[in-house]
């Protein structure tokens, strides 16, 4: 019953995704047709990612943070010190 449940979920998902994008590329504005066409060139992976319930936030918050050190450390030190500054964040 679950299954059911989750098959019609992502059945009205992608029929949704495909009326909005129909209306985008019916618009005139270039920039949407453009990202319309994007969307459509990758629908399943788009309709997984508006029906499922999982998140990639965790790890893209922790790549951001890793990104930020590492922006600051550029060109003042070695790996190890950055690897304490990172060490360091990950446990604050």
């Amino acid at each position: 019953m679950l299954r059911d449940k989750e098959q019609r979920s992502e059945e009205q998902t992608h029929s949704r995704l495909k009326e909005r994008t129909e209306q985008a590329k019916a618009s005139e504005i270039a920039e949407l047709k453009a990202f319309a066409v994007k969307l459509l060139q990758d629908t399943d992976a788009v309709v997984a990612a508006m029906a499922m319930p999982y998140s990639q936030g965790q790890t893209e918050g922790g790549v951001n943070k890793l990104k930020l050190i590492k922006r600051q450390m550029y060109g003042r030190g070695k790996s190890d010190l950055l690897r304490q500054r990172v060490l360091y964040a990950s446990a604050a």
